[in-house]
């Protein structure tokens, strides 16, 4: 109890003590200046404030919650807002050769007299009474060392800008611990070290100055993204749509072909960047192309067991007694040629697949071969149809038939794809399609050892050219 009655009365001084520097300040009004005695405490606490010399507009704060550009004025226009945007990529940029992504600088409203906490496009708005109280929740993501240097390198590239700090006592504006003070080659190594030993969540908000680079670019049309498994691609990926979705005003949508990454990944960047992970979608790809179905109302009754009784059926009768056998005495080689190479590439006529190149498949086909597998080819669809079922290749193809009628369009302003190699061309031609050749609107990030993918398509023949 004692230590409680303590605590009050420290941050009672530490109150008063904030008002008082603050109305020292000429050229700002009164409710601004109760918004600035807030940030001032923080100081206390760990947190330093960047702020112009003129004490008028708006403030950076740094902390181990990131770096937040607040703006403070009595409501929310929308000069106000673009001058905050405009104010916060000054930030990203300053804060880039530090190594942090643009997901650690986040833009912040502050409305004098007023308390509802809400949201204005890509800006955050609190309420006067919200302030600290909110930015001291945030998740760390920055240690103390690392508060003190960033808080330091924007003094020094924004030469409009100064450091203040709580005057109470022997705290000033002039103390602080030269241990914890780095040039910028030092803080970068320094976060990155700290960030390496340390979960998940809180590495993510410093990346090599490379990546940085990858996540804030602006690219003319579709772009790729490649390196071995282990480089941080994913990363890159996730720092990407939470940097587009500050940017844009239209939903992204965030692919991968495995069924069990979307939640995760989705978990991640909401610990990343909570105020815009709403606007990601992560989805796998078949479950994306089957809700879009039904949202059209395209009917899809997709069923594995029965499409996999089908092609049994059609291997029974055109293949285990085919010149097939003598390639590959196996079922499920054949079948993988139905999925990638004939249905996976959207073939409809046994001419396209007699000129089609098959690279990477192991055993080469002359003509009549592949007659022997068209034939089974067109046997399995007999038998699935019959069935009236769709396999997973039909699912994507019905989706990309939808969106490339006039009126399908989606309501993406970018498509991330996370594993590319592991997509038929139907379904990069889907995702393509989706938002076309728009600045910035599909990234396909995948393994750099390979140029050649499922059934032996290139980029190319998805009709993407990658500059």
């Amino acid at each position: 109890m004692r230590e409680v009655r303590r605590q009050e009365r420290l941050l009672r001084e530490q109150w008063e003590a904030a008002q008082g520097q603050a109305r020292r300040w000429g050229g700002v009004g009164d409710g601004q200046r109760r918004i600035l005695a807030q940030l001032l405490v923080l100081t206390a606490r760990g947190w330093r404030l960047v702020i112009g010399r003129a004490r008028s507009g708006d403030v950076l704060v740094v902390g181990p919650g990131g770096v937040f550009v607040v703006g403070i004025g009595d409501e929310v226009r929308d000069e106000a807002g673009a001058g905050l945007l405009a104010a916060t990529k000054v930030a990203e940029s300053a804060v880039a050769s530090l190594g942090m992504s643009p997901v650690a600088v986040q833009p912040v409203m502050v409305q004098a007299g007023q308390g509802p906490d809400g949201g204005h496009e890509r800006i955050r708005v609190l309420g006067e009474q919200e302030v600290g109280r909110v930015l001291l929740a945030q998740p760390r993501r920055l240690r103390a060392e690392s508060v003190r240097a960033i808080a330091d390198h924007l003094e020094r590239v924004l030469p409009d800008r100064e450091g203040v700090v709580l005057e109470l006592g022997t705290v000033s504006p002039s103390q602080g611990d030269p241990d914890g003070l780095f040039d910028v080659d030092g803080l970068r190594e320094a976060a990155l070290e700290g960030a390496r030993r340390a979960p998940i969540e809180q590495w993510m908000t410093f990346l090599p100055p490379d990546q940085v680079a990858l996540v804030r670019r602006n690219w003319s049309g579709p772009a790729r993204i490649s390196g071995p498994a282990g480089t941080g691609k994913t990363v890159v990926a996730l720092h990407r749509a939470a940097h587009l979705a500050r940017r844009t005003t239209g939903r992204i949508l965030y692919v991968t072909f495995a069924n069990n990454l979307p939640r995760v990944q989705s978990t991640f960047l909401r610990t990343m960047a909570p105020a815009v992970a709403d606007r990601v979608d992560f989805r796998s790809l078949h479950s994306w192309a089957q809700e879009f179905l039904q949202e059209r109302g395209v009917p899809v009754r997709l069923n594995g067991d029965k499409s996999e009784t089908a092609f049994s059926l059609a291997w029974k009768d055109h293949g285990r007694e085919s010149r097939l056998v003598q390639i590959d005495p196996g079922p499920a080689y054949w079948r993988e040629e139905i999925d990638y190479v004939i249905k996976g590439r959207g073939l409809t006529r046994f001419e396209d697949y007699a000129a089609v190149l098959r690279k990477r498949r192991k055993a080469g086909l002359h003509r009549t071969q592949r007659q022997s597998v068209w034939e089974l080819y067109e046997e399995y669809e007999a038998r699935r149809r019959e069935r009236g079922v769709h396999d997973f290749n039909d699912v994507l193809s019905l989706a990309l038939a939808e969106v490339s009628e006039e009126g399908g369009g989606t309501p993406y302003a970018a498509v991330i794809v996370d594993e590319v190699q592991d997509l038929t061309l139907v379904g990069v031609r889907l995702l393509h399609a989706l938002v076309g050749n728009a600045p910035n609107g599909l990234l396909l990030v995948g393994d750099g050892q390979q140029s050649v993918y499922p059934g032996g398509f290139r980029l190319t023949d998805a009709g993407i050219d990658i500059v």
